[in-house]
């Protein structure tokens, strides 16, 4: 058993003395002057909106979309989810998505050291970062070497969901998964930016604004922006980005609001590096090797990508009940990756490497239907949501691998001119996936919860070898997944649930017999508690859980 998140906040009541103090002065007045008394405008005190995707007030965050497609308070998902908020963002100042995770419980951020070229992390000791991220709901995975990073300061607020999430988003990893919500335009002006200096010469100014277009408040819109120059601890290191990120929301009435969200980022990254160590791969008395200590060509090196997406997210109430959402992305990413690195000791100071390059194009295509019908039936409260989801990943692109150049990493010397090594893969790779999926929420007498969802998915995968015919290939999977929760709420704030879900991943390829791989499933049992407590704003929630690995 651990602890997810402890977070406590404080809230602000702005006014509050203030207004008790004049309601106070004028109720001591003779009613003879109230006659000539000025009329006061009104005093509006805010609270925190609850709103699923930010902001949030503080580091305290109440409702999700992640856990369930829905607005659905934390206490009411039967599944630990972690929520990183904009507050705590700004305070830590994070440099990667995988930075945001590392105060959250069960997740291991960068388990392999700092790599520049995707975000990488442990979600209840799966290795999945890269399999798993998702952006605004939609699919923003890792394909190949292009990593579609995520820039923090683009972003609301980060989420985890731990454990099985199939049902909702399709195939995923037993261990869990992590959405990244875009900042969004909003109803009040807003102005804010920042420039900053840091170590190995950086640096970064960012800029974010936006607000009503429109006195009736019918157009916002919201520009997000940031410039940085620098380097890292190596030499001939890299560290530069161009990220901006416009919005505009259109919302003619209540029932009705469409927000287009789009972003561009150009990175000029350091691919990471591993070094030799003293008294092991060569003798202790050469010294040990410092961290700036560069092991490729600093013309050859490069982790160069450019991507950008375009989308929108539509919903609309046609009463009550119903409610329709649509949302929808387009992806596209050029990757330009090229290193030399280290591949062994030749003798006691002569360092072996190994040349490498990534020359790539990736795309994804996201969109999910949803039909939401809210409804109550006496004493119960129930949720309904139906959904058909669509994602196509593809892949063009070569890779190359050859011996490289020895280095003298007493004498090293940079100058050596690098050639392309031989291309040994040419390919290009479609995966196309399908998915309908329903869940129901009831809450029974304002106590019970019950979930029970189910999906059934479709995965289409197409792989064309550019070298050799034969390496041509198709395969078509489809899995079944399902879940159920059931949870109290009790009065004090305590919601002991238990909860079981499952995932599915495909796997590419044939047993000796000639019949296609089946999907691998995932199961996982959970009960725990959350506990919201009145006394003061915080969250705590204490689970135990088992999550078998995937078998076939």
């Amino acid at each position: 058993m651990d602890m997810d998140s402890v977070a406590v906040g404080r809230n602000r009541l702005v006014g509050f003395v203030l207004a008790a103090t004049c309601l106070s002065a004028l109720g001591s007045f003779p009613a003879v002057a109230q006659d000539n008394a000025a009329e006061l405008s009104p005093i509006n005190i805010e609270g925190q909106t609850d709103s699923p995707i930010g902001p949030d007030e503080g580091y305290i965050a109440k409702n999700t979309t992640t856990g369930s497609k829905t607005d659905t308070p934390l206490k009411e998902i039967p599944q630990s989810v972690s929520v990183v908020t904009r507050k705590q963002l700004d305070d830590r100042q994070p440099a990667q998505l995988e930075d945001t995770l590392s105060y959250l419980a069960g997740v291991t951020s960068s388990p392999w050291g700092v790599d520049n070229r995707f975000d990488q992390c442990l979600i209840r000791g799966f290795d999945i970062c890269t399999a798993v991220i998702y952006r605004d709901g939609l699919p923003q995975k890792v394909i190949d070497f292009s990593g579609f990073k995520i820039e923090p300061y683009g972003l609301e607020r980060v989420e985890v969901l731990k454990g099985p999430a199939s049902v909702l988003y399709g195939e995923n990893e037993a261990g869990g998964m992590v959405n990244a919500v875009s900042k969004r335009p909003t109803d009040k002006p807003i102005y804010d930016g920042f420039l900053s200096y840091g170590s190995f010469d950086t640096v970064e100014a960012g800029l974010d604004v936006g607000g009503p277009v429109d006195d009736a408040g019918v157009w916002s819109y919201r520009l997000t922006g940031l410039v940085r120059n620098g380097s890292t601890e190596t030499d001939y290191s890299r560290n530069d980005r161009v990220f901006v990120a416009p919005a505009l929301t259109w919302q003619p009435d209540a029932q009705t609001s469409l927000t287009i969200l789009a972003n561009y980022q150009w990175d000029r990254l350091a691919p990471n590096a591993f070094l030799p160590v003293a008294g092991q791969d060569y003798p202790a008395e050469h010294g040990k090797l410092p961290r700036s200590f560069f092991t490729g060509s600093p013309d050859f090196d490069r982790f160069d990508a450019n991507h950008g997406s375009i989308g929108y997210q539509f919903s609309h109430e046609f009463n009550e009940s119903w409610t329709v959402r649509q949302n929808l992305r387009y992806s596209h990413e050029e990757t330009d990756y090229r290193q030399l690195y280290y591949s062994g000791m030749v003798d006691d100071r002569t360092m072996a490497r190994t040349a490498f390059t990534v020359d790539e194009t990736a795309s994804i295509f996201s969109v999910d239907n949803q039909a939401e019908y809210q409804q109550s039936f006496g004493a119960v409260e129930n949720k309904l949501l139906v959904g058909l989801d669509y994602n196509r990943f593809s892949v063009d692109g070569q890779n190359g691998y050859g011996a490289g150049p020895d280095l003298d990493i007493l004498n090293p010397d940079y100058t050596t001119s690098i050639s392309n090594p031989p291309i040994y893969l040419d390919r290009a790779q479609t995966i196309g996936q399908a998915g309908l999926y329903a869940q129901n929420q009831a809450k029974v007498a304002d106590h019970w919860l019950l979930t029970l969802g189910g999906r059934q998915s479709w995965v289409d995968n197409s792989y064309v070898d550019h070298l050799n015919s034969a390496g041509d290939s198709r395969q078509k999977d489809h899995a079944f997944t399902s879940n159920v929760g059931i949870g109290y709420l009790f009065d004090n704030g305590l919601t002991p649930y238990a909860s079981y879900a499952e995932s599915f991943t495909t796997n590419v390829g044939q047993t000796q017999s000639g019949e296609a791989f089946r999907p691998s499933l995932g199961k996982q049992y959970e009960v725990g508690v959350k506990y919201e407590p009145s006394f003061f704003p915080g969250f705590i929630t204490a689970r135990c859980s088992t999550c078998a690995r995937p078998t076939s």
